[in-house]
């Protein structure tokens, strides 16, 4: 886990419906949208996993697993799927992650699309209010798993984590880093013409690079993107 997938989803706390629609999915039910996460995954060659659909506990330092329903609330304890979606219940708060990388999601339109009607789906089953795909980096989702409340959560994305994007690509931001700027990857070619490698060479930050050329780039993620509900049924 680190840089992996990650929504919060604000919903009414209700317990009663809660362990209703939790004993579903135990017992096999998953939204359609969930059978497209399961062939995305292996169209784009992921490694598949066990499909086994069961409760474990979601800290690596306490791996403990279980086919018996939990105490719920417990951010400690999630619902994986065998869409290998994991489920986590807090006091007014649902937890949706899965192992695609972050950044995967924001650069790939078709994981963007499927993981978007994912949770969206998991909002209208709870009849959500509100929900925000922040990633399993941020402070928003330490919050969380620390068993916050979704005003708290929403405060730590908002003050701590970057506040709130227009669009999903807003999140991710790509920049070449201050030590780096006068630096640049020289591509090598062999007697076809094709690039083999790269040399990396002195080039000053106010010179237009040559065609091929590039610079040393990072990425990150800032700030939360807000999923749209509409109105829940």
């Amino acid at each position: 886990m680190g840089q992996d997938f990650a929504a919060v989803i604000h919903y009414d706390g209700d317990l009663t419906k809660c362990k209703t629609l939790v004993s579903r999915f135990e017992k096999g039910f998953a939204p359609d949208s969930f059978t497209q996460i399961v062939d995305t995954w292996q169209k784009t060659s992921f490694s598949d996993h066990d499909r086994n659909i069961l409760w474990q506990t979601f800290r690596v330092s306490d791996d403990k697993k279980t086919h018996e329903t939990p105490s719920l609330p417990d951010t400690t304890w999630a619902l994986r799927l065998m869409s290998d979606v994991y489920l986590l219940f807090g006091e007014d708060t649902i937890g949706f992650y899965h192992l695609l990388r972050w950044r995967q999601f924001l650069t790939n339109s078709d994981w963007n699309s499927v993981m978007v009607n994912a949770v969206k789906d998991v909002c209208h089953l709870f009849k959500a209010s509100d929900c925000i795909l922040v990633g399993d980096y941020s402070e928003a989702w330490g919050y969380f798993l620390s068993g916050s409340s979704y005003a708290d959560i929403l405060k730590s994305a908002n003050n701590q984590d970057g506040g709130e994007v227009t669009n999903i690509a807003d999140m991710y931001v790509e920049y070449t880093p201050e030590d780096s700027k006068n630096v640049a990857f020289k591509p090598i070619y062999d007697e076809q013409g094709n690039v083999i490698s790269d040399k990396v060479v002195f080039w000053s930050h106010d010179k237009s690079l040559p065609d091929g050329w590039s610079r040393p780039t990072v990425w990150e993620s800032r700030g939360y993107w807000r999923l749209p509900l509409g109105e829940m049924e």
